[in-house]
């Protein structure tokens, strides 16, 4: 049994419930252990480059890493949206956020936001950002529950939110107003490895793909199993059937991502950091494990 350790940030989400089923991970020989590396005093991207951290499901920051040539790799997609602004009373569009604190979740769904927002005719320098690289609060926010405060006092307008912290704010009357995936399919939540790992340990790589395909389709298959597992992530019992129901929307069996979300993304990164030169699809993305499989 070989033991593999998950990078996640947010214990919170609903992204994680797929590696929480003890006996689906244990039937390819390997056993999960979830990792949260600021709650250890590192990142998440040093975590995953050292070596602590095999495996992480969080794309944005590990996928600037791999632009920046820091040597990680995006095996899968198994979630390609899930991401909404949800916003308080009384804003009902885009173009009501002017002048409005607003947090956002990463760099891309930023970029979703702000094509959308100025297609609605807003003015794009009246928004105040708040929540990643914003002035009101400079760590991302919308990752976990308690971050809804900020919504039900006011310091925030509107915020970027996923399952479950989404589903308890719909639920307490908060408004969707913008889903990031209506712009472009922008992918949530996949498989990330070092190339390292995918070189020297192949066969363990091609395990974890295998068996964390298995336990998404579990997921999608059986309603109640799924809402346990939502659950067992701290999720409230009134929450959990909603956060699943909004989940199982978005997520799907582990697929690769179109050549042109991959450029995308890649090109996104780049404008980010200022990374000069070319960067190959193949720095960044390997699909051949999931090609294999279908």
């Amino acid at each position: 049994m070989d033991t593999v350790v998950i990078g996640s940030n947010y214990p919170e989400i609903t992204g994680n419930a797929v590696f929480l089923d003890e006996a689906i991970y244990a039937r390819h020989g390997l056993c999960v252990e979830l990792m949260n590396p600021p709650a250890e005093g590192t990142t998440l991207n040093d975590a995953m480059t050292s070596g602590r951290a095999h495996f992480t499901h969080l794309l944005s920051h590990p996928i600037l890493a791999a632009v920046q040539g820091l040597g990680l790799k995006y095996l899968a997609s198994y979630q390609d949206d899930g991401f909404e602004v949800i916003a308080r009373p009384g804003i009902k569009s885009l173009k009501d956020l002017e002048g409005k604190k607003v947090s956002f979740a990463s760099p891309m769904m930023n970029k979703n936001f702000f094509y959308a927002f100025a297609r609605a005719g807003g003015n794009v320098s009246t928004i105040i950002p708040a929540g990643y690289g914003g002035a009101i609060h400079q760590e991302v926010m919308g990752i976990a529950m308690a971050d809804l405060d900020y919504l039900r006092d006011g310091r925030i307008d509107a915020m970027a939110l996923l399952p479950p912290m989404s589903s308890a704010a719909l639920m307490e009357g908060f408004r969707s107003i913008f889903r990031h995936g209506d712009v472009f399919p922008t992918p949530v939540f996949g498989l990330m490895t070092r190339d390292s790992l995918l070189a020297d340990r192949h066969e363990l790589v091609v395990r974890m793909v295998h068996a964390l395909d298995e336990a998404v389709r579990a997921f999608l298959a059986d309603r109640a199993y799924g809402i346990g597992l939502i659950e067992r992530l701290g999720t409230p019992k009134a929450v959990a059937p909603v956060a699943y129901d909004m989940t199982r929307g978005y997520m799907h069996p582990l697929r690769q991502v179109s050549d042109g979300v991959q450029r995308e993304w890649i090109e996104n990164e780049k404008q980010l950091e200022n990374v000069q030169g070319a960067v190959p699809v193949g720095q960044v993305f390997d699909f051949s494990i999931v090609r294999a499989m279908e």
